[in-house]
């Protein structure tokens, strides 16, 4: 029998099911025939995923997916969410923790309350719900698989929390494996590298805000409905441990067994670029080329062509740039671009500013429209943005959406915003 076959009349507890990869799993298992307890926080979300999946279908069909809504960082919410699955199908067969809370930012700025949001959902979220699971997949000698990453295989700068809290499910994993081996009860673990996210797909910044998450380097991603294809795939089979991805197997091999290189590359770096120095591929280029005093006239004849034509239509933007080094004599250079200029063109609005506080900010009126926002600090003052051997940043720099690079520079949709009236633009700076 084909794996695939294999879900029918399976009930399947998939955590964080709202968006996503949950969301895939769960309309995968449904497909097949499985039936789905589809848990998450947002119960609209959650509402809306099951009707978009189920629709078109019958009324016996919709009853083979429930709905649950509740934080896995709970441990009454996970009781509650079990107990609601067995009182309506009776039994669950497999649960797959694919619920988590992302973090892309220095560890010393993090705030308390995002580490413990991450503490709470990637890691103890994980024992809550398996303890509350354990017993009933006992009796059906079922399974449980571990959504992990790459990124607990080193602990790459500004992914250190998340890194921390994938890294646990390795010994989480190792450990009821062998507690209930002798239950039936099979335990997993996949280490999934990069995913096409949902355009709702939020990290938290260093106070705890969503943020949007910027597009993942199409070269190196699979798309969500693979990732959920192997995570089945290996559930069914009762696989161990998984590395689905390239660009992971070359991840551990660098981490385990040459620890130092490794270091050595991330420190040059500063950015995960193991898979681009090994495939000779072009570095990335934060293309940051303002190119200030020269072009201040004429950038300030467009700006006030720009705003006699669109008078009724201008707004006030103000950009606040978070994250500015203090010491020494340093400046700030901003510089709002339009589509056809970013990010290597000259902007429409620019401004260098002496940096004498930590956070900074400068307002421009701009006509209604999409723009992105470049910014740099130019910590010995000679009018551009460093670059190391690799082509890597060695001052701080930082895009609206606070989009940042991997793997590649910026590009539109990465970094614009729609300012159709008096808004503020928050970034952070990426320190090199």
């Amino acid at each position: 029998m084909a794996w695939h076959d294999q879900y029918r009349g399976r009930v399947v507890l998939i955590s964080g099911a709202s968006l996503g990869i949950g969301k895939e799993l769960a309309r995968q298992v449904w497909t097949l025939g499985g039936m789905v307890i589809a848990t998450g926080r947002n119960a609209q979300r959650l509402e809306e995923a099951a009707q978009h999946i189920c629709s078109g279908s019958d009324a016996e069909a919709r009853r083979r997916f429930l709905t649950i809504a509740g934080d896995v960082s709970k441990a009454e919410d996970c009781r509650v969410a079990v107990e609601s699955g067995l009182s309506t199908f009776g039994r669950i067969d497999y649960l797959i923790h694919n619920a988590a809370v992302f973090h892309f930012d220095r560890i010393d700025s993090a705030s308390e309350h995002v580490i413990d949001q991450m503490i709470d959902v990637n890691i103890k979220g994980c024992i809550h719900l398996s303890r509350a699971a354990l017993p009933a997949l006992h009796i059906s000698r079922g399974g449980i698989l571990f959504v992990s990453s790459i990124s607990a295989f080193y602990g790459m700068p500004e992914y250190g929390l998340y890194a921390l809290s994938k890294a646990a499910l390795t010994p989480l994993s190792e450990s009821l494996r062998l507690e209930n081996h002798a239950h039936g009860v099979f335990v997993g673990l996949t280490y999934l590298g990069y995913t096409a996210n949902e355009p709702d797909k939020r990290a938290l910044d260093a106070q705890g805000t969503p943020q949007p998450i910027p597009d993942r380097p199409h070269s190196f991603t699979r798309s969500r409905e693979a990732a959920a294809r192997g995570i089945l795939r290996q559930l069914i089979r009762r696989q161990a441990v998984s590395l689905p991805s390239f660009l992971g197997h070359i991840n551990w091999v660098f981490s385990y067994m040459m620890p130092r290189l490794a270091f050595l590359i991330h420190q040059r770096s500063y950015r995960s670029i193991l898979l681009l120095l090994i495939c000779s591929l072009l570095p990335l280029g934060a293309s940051l080329n303002l190119r200030a005093q020269a072009q201040a006239q004429s950038q300030n004849q467009t700006q006030n062509q720009n705003q006699a034509q669109n008078q009724d239509r201008s707004v006030e933007l103000t950009v606040r740039v978070d994250g500015l080094k203090t010491w020494g004599s340093s400046q700030l250079v901003i510089g709002v671009f339009d589509r056809a200029a970013f990010p290597d063109g000259r902007p429409l609005h620019h401004a260098t500013i002496k940096v004498d506080e930590p956070r900074m900010h400068w307002k421009v009126s701009v006509p209604m429209a999409t723009y992105a926002i470049a910014v740099y600090q130019d910590l010995n003052r000679n009018g551009r943005l460093d670059k190391s051997t690799f082509g890597f940043p060695t001052e701080p720099y930082g895009f609206s959406r606070n989009y940042r690079p991997v793997y590649r520079g910026p590009l539109w949709k990465d970094a614009s915003i729609l300012i159709d009236r008096d808004s503020s633009a928050d970034i952070r700076l990426i320190a090199p």
